[in-house]
């Protein structure tokens, strides 16, 4: 049915009350500080221009957010610096993109009367980024105190539109009589789809866009508008009102799910550790899922998540590194380049943060690194994290340079493994992060200084939680990064791949790679 139809509105409005009023875990307020700028769209059944409305310091009131998709021409549309100097500056309706005016409507509908919607609500041209930067710093506040955000999760831009008619071919195979709560007799219609049109809901346009990634997931309460179906997504319930986005997996794989889920706050039996551990797993397969979106700008990989790392620090106060975490920064180390590889950008996070690369990133350790039952002296082996960021304002976005400085097994690369007409990976274990590097070549080449390659195997050696329900072993997982030293920089190396003895089964290699054949030294790494 048409997704702007009375009858939609009602099922909207109905999961938002129940939330509301119903769901215990669902504590966030309705009225909140509201932002920098919204829209005023007026009362309900108001038909006002949007104006620009500038709340004074500490205000509050309901207001609703906005994820979309750009598209190519959305910097058409943007608040300008210049626009501030006009007094009650108005947006005429007529020339705003139609996925725009859809929210107004919606605002409006639900008995909202503040919009925020980044391309209106914050300046993005004019003044050299100044306010962005500042703004930007500010989504976990944005997002995280609106009632509820509206997603455009089907349209490919600012053009697209929010509302969908989505086109059933055939009449719904199944029929069920259903009594409602005041007695009256409703249906329920039952249909069957393939397994592909659950994953073309996960692969919907805003679920492509690494900046819309935190807004989902800062927000409290969010409406997705997908192309066949309304979904509502809250701390308590994911509701689909089409069924599952994926019929087998009967559950949204679009995003890494809540951080509540992850966290049993009110377990008295958690240590801070393990809670925080806890916090650290859902970083890492947040991370995973990040990265399997898209940027217009690489640039933008810290800042685009930076809301996210707020919130993270906001539950755990720890030290954050370049897009990884003090406390966990061992598992955070052992990331690689999954299905889709790009090239590395050292200028944009060091080499030894995930963020440096811009293909999809894995983890060795998706579950909690920490187990009760293992020494706390093993996971304490960092010995220096210096971080210079491009903005002292902002300790969660862009990083001029850092430096990590560990404690650990290096051994020097021996030129005399060869290898013929069989991937590094398979035959050696070895995988580089940037397949558009010569590192490759130089690894199997001829041994000279200037091209020498380490191994460096991070203490503590083979500690880790399987995930599998048993106790703390460390068995089987052997892992080194494969560093070069810097040309010119005495005493510093670059990360520029990954050793894991799991991917491959050459027992020469495998003696060879024996960590404790190494000399244990501090390594210092950019």
């Amino acid at each position: 049915k048409d997704f702007a139809s009375d009858e939609s509105f009602r099922l909207i409005k109905s999961w938002l009350d129940n939330c509301v009023y119903h769901h215990s875990g669902c504590n966030s307020p309705i009225i909140a500080q509201l932002p920098t700028r919204l829209l005023d769209v007026g009362i309900r059944g108001s038909r006002q221009d949007p104006k620009l409305f500038t709340p004074p310091f500490g205000y509050k009131d309901r207001y609703v957010s906005l994820s979309y998709c750009w598209g190519e021409s959305g910097a058409n549309y943007v608040l300008r610096k210049s626009q501030l100097d006009i007094p009650n500056l108005v947006f005429d309706s007529a020339t705003l993109p139609q996925t725009i005016r859809d929210a107004v409507e919606i605002t409006r509908r639900l008995g909202f009367r503040f919009l925020w919607i980044d391309a209106l609500c914050i300046i993005q041209e004019g003044d050299g980024g100044e306010d962005f930067r500042r703004e930007s710093a500010t989504m976990h506040e944005v997002y995280g105190n609106a009632s509820i955000t509206f997603a455009a999760a089907a349209s490919r831009s600012v053009h697209g539109g929010i509302f969908q008619k989505p086109k059933y071919t055939e009449p719904p195979e199944c029929k069920i009589p259903f009594k409602l709560s005041d007695a009256a007799n409703g249906s329920v219609f039952v249909e069957f789809e393939d397994v592909e049109k659950g994953v073309d809901r996960i692969v919907e346009p805003l679920n492509t866009r690494a900046w819309t990634f935190q807004e989902r997931i800062l927000s409290p309460r969010v409406v997705l508008f997908y192309k066949d179906q309304i979904s509502w997504d809250c701390k308590s319930k994911l509701i689909n009102s089409n069924g599952p986005l994926n019929s087998i997996l009967e559950r949204s794989e679009d995003t890494p799910g809540r951080y509540t889920e992850f966290i049993a706050s009110n377990d008295p039996s958690l240590s801070e550790v393990a809670r925080n551990s806890k916090y650290m797993a859902y970083w890492r397969r947040s991370i995973e899922f990040y990265t399997r979106r898209n940027l217009t700008h690489q640039t933008d990989i810290l800042k685009a998540i930076s809301g996210l790392a707020q919130l993270i620090h906001s539950k755990t106060m720890d030290v954050y590194c370049a897009g990884m975490w003090l406390s966990d920064i061992y598992p955070h180390l052992f990331w690689y380049s999954g299905w889709v590889h790009r090239k590395s950008n050292t200028t944009i996070a060091p080499s030894w943060s995930w963020a440096s690369n811009s293909g999809t990133i894995k983890f060795f350790f998706t579950k909690e690194y920490y187990h009760p039952s293992a020494p706390k002296t093993d996971w304490e082996t960092t010995e220096q994290v210096e971080i210079d960021l491009q903005s002292t304002s902002d300790p969660f976005g862009d990083v001029r340079e850092a430096r990590l400085t560990m404690r650990g097994y290096l051994r020097v690369w021996d030129h005399s493994f060869k290898i013929k007409d069989e991937p590094l990976r398979t035959k050696l274990g070895v995988m580089f992060d940037d397949p558009h590097q010569p590192e490759e070549k130089l690894f199997l080449g001829s041994k000279n200084e200037d091209a020498a390659f380490h191994f460096f195997f991070p203490l503590p050696l083979q500690k880790y939680n399987t995930g599998a329900g048993k106790a703390w072993d460390g068995e089987s997982l052997r892992l080194a990064l494969v560093l070069r030293r810097c040309d010119g920089r005495k005493g510093l190396y670059r990360r520029v791949g990954l050793y894991n003895a799991g991917w491959h089964d050459e027992a020469r290699m495998k003696e060879y790679m024996m960590p404790e054949k190494g000399t244990v030294t501090l390594v210092t790494i950019i």
